[in-house]
């Protein structure tokens, strides 16, 4: 790194030359200590990130700095935070696309059509929403409705997670998927174990008269 005084384009100019990862680069300043600072700058930045951003990319960067400053966090931090730009898309478009791709799969017919069912189902039920805006509360709200057991309810997400999950998330229509924070009740189907039946016999049952 150097600086020698120079005329350019018929100004006297300062050159300041510097080699950034085996490249030689070089601007002219109009003083010293203007070439001195942009040198200082290449030491301190040696990977030439900031050298190469545009104005406007460095005001970006520093507008998102002084954010996450005022947040406490990093700006990886801030940015993982931030609410990704999702693709507004009603539940009622993004399962009939769904469903054109999952009929290309080799899906048994039988899971096939229940996968369909279900997702007409889900359709039917939020038309008038975004995928991003389904909630795992809504969905609670729709099983309770349809008065549905555990085992329906679990055979229902079974079907509308992987929609969900590896569709709507993948293609940007929504950021999670709702169906993994759902509540399920408890089942109610089966028998109660030797134990219970036991803590409800009278403590003297086994007594005689």
């Amino acid at each position: 790194m150097q600086i020698s005084k120079t005329t350019n384009h018929g100004n006297v100019r300062w050159r300041a030359t510097a080699s950034l990862l085996g490249k030689r680069r070089q601007r002219f300043f109009i003083s010293r200590d203007e070439a001195r600072a942009w040198l200082n700058s290449i030491e301190a930045d040696y990977t030439g990130f900031w050298l190469n951003r545009t104005p406007d990319e460095q005001r970006d960067i520093a507008s998102a700095f002084n954010l996450a400053s005022k947040r406490g966090v990093s700006i990886y931090q801030c940015m993982l935070n931030s609410p990704a730009k999702l693709i507004p898309l009603s539940i009622t478009d993004t399962v009939g696309r769904y469903s054109e791709v999952i009929k290309r799969r080799s899906l048994r017919p039988s899971s096939l059509k229940q996968t369909q069912l279900h997702l007409s189902q889900l359709a039917r039920e939020f038309h008038d929403k975004s995928c991003h805006e389904v909630t795992s509360g809504e969905l609670e709200q729709w099983f309770h409705t349809r008065n549905w057991k555990r085992s329906t309810i679990d055979g229902v997400i079974a079907k509308i997670g992987p929609f969900f999950t590896s569709w709507c998330v993948r293609e940007g229509y929504c950021e999670n998927n709702p169906c993994k924070a759902v509540k399920r009740p408890r089942s109610d189907d089966s028998p109660p174990s030797i134990y219970h039946l036991l803590s409800l016999r009278p403590k003297n049952s086994s007594k005689q008269p």
